[in-house]
């Protein structure tokens, strides 16, 4: 459920501000997580409440297409999970834009599901209840690299170039279209 992985998501973001301050939870007025779109609310503030990280957390809601891209050039690192057994065969079309950022991805999903798939396909590592230790150990690379000072490691420029190819919206529409040519047949109304 979305509330597992969230709670995934808190517990191990806790641990790894813990651990890169040496038990210190100074780092969590730092660490801001800002949710886009439709959420649950309750549940996010009760689960970041929970591990006592209710200051790091705000929520926009719905941005426009054109919005939300610009808010992604202004983040360290993008997150995106989805219910680990409720809907494996369904992702985010945000997802899309998250690949052409170039910015590291956390991605909290099943390992059978279609983003685990396409995440996998592009090289980005996906976390799961079983890979909690990774998900510690990767969020504490993050804060340790933003404490010396360095900007996180980006996807290569010639990745990058065929993510945006590969991805874009006028790509993926055109995808789209052909798909649909090919189910109907070509027929149109």
């Amino acid at each position: 459920s979305d509330a597992e992985s969230m709670r995934l998501f808190c517990e191990s973001l806790q641990a790894a501000l813990q651990s890169a301050n040496k038990g210190a939870n100074k780092r969590a007025e730092q660490v801001q997580v800002m949710f886009v779109g439709r959420v649950d609310t309750p549940m996010l503030e009760s689960e970041f409440a929970r591990v006592g990280l209710q200051d790091s957390l705000s929520m926009s809601g719905y941005l426009s297409r054109t919005e939300g891209v610009r808010e992604l050039a202004n983040v360290d690192a993008l997150l995106v999970t989805t219910a680990f057994a409720d809907s494996p065969h369904m992702t985010t079309s945000k997802i899309f834009d998250y690949l052409v950022s170039g910015k590291q991805i956390v991605a909290l999903t099943s390992e059978n599901s279609e983003l685990a798939n396409l995440l996998h396909e592009e090289r980005v590592a996906t976390y799961s209840e079983a890979s909690r230790e990774n998900l510690i150990a990767r969020l504490c690379g993050m804060f340790e690299a933003r404490s010396a000072g360095k900007a996180l490691e980006r996807v290569s420029d010639e990745a990058l170039a065929l993510r945006r190819a590969q991805y874009s919206w006028r790509t993926l529409a055109q995808r789209y279209a052909e798909l649909l040519d090919r189910v109907t047949g070509g027929v149109s109304e």
